[in-house]
């Protein structure tokens, strides 16, 4: 089945990797959609075994997430 929502992550430059040591996913993932909106226009996600890599198209957006989240990050 094919996904109906690409993203071109050219269009995300500013990433950060959380690893999944931080024992609160669901309130980090609540309060980033909380601030940020679903996946795709502000930020997008991807997510494997070891690790959560947001992807932020603005800076500002970034650093905002780095400085709230940054302790959890590989």
């Amino acid at each position: 089945m094919k996904s109906e929502h690409t993203y071109d992550i050219s269009e995300f430059p500013y990433r950060i990797t959380l690893g999944y040591n931080y024992k609160q996913w669901n309130e980090l993932c609540a309060q980033t959609v909380e601030q940020f909106g679903l996946p795709g226009h502000r930020f997008t996600v991807s997510v494997n075994t070891v690790a959560m890599t947001f992807y932020f198209k603005s800076e500002q957006d970034f650093l905002f997430f780095k400085l709230k989240w940054s302790e959890y990050e590989l």
